[in-house]
């Protein structure tokens, strides 16, 4: 295969990538496994560790910081929406547990602070 070749199967590949990612983030499920996946990559922790595992934590997290871009090639808002959807829905689960454990919940509505 000759550069050129190459050049044009490496660009199909991104824009089959881009498709399939505009497909996933379309559906709540697909949503849902991006993000739990991306909560496995630890994007925001630190690589370091004093127990020896620096590579695979930072390998880890090269993953996650690779996702990040292919949603952003869909649209430049789609990491931001997928983060903001989650952490909501984190967040409200959150509280229903909360809330159904009997503890006071932070959702400033005054109900569960009885």
């Amino acid at each position: 295969m000759n550069e050129e070749e190459q050049q044009k199967q490496d660009a199909q590949a991104r824009e089959d990538l881009k498709r399939d990612m505009a497909e996933l983030l379309k559906t709540p499920f697909g949503r849902n496994v991006l993000w739990q996946v991306l909560h496995k990559c630890h994007v925001y922790g630190t690589s370091y560790g004093a127990d020896g595992h620096s590579a695979f934590t930072d390998g880890r997290r090269f993953i996650g910081v690779q996702l990040i871009a292919a949603i952003q090639q869909v649209s430049p808002t789609a990491y931001a929406d997928l983060l903001r959807e989650m952490t909501l829905r984190d967040y409200e689960r959150a509280q229903a547990a909360k809330s159904a454990a009997g503890e006071e919940t932070d959702d400033n509505t005054g109900e569960g602070a009885q």
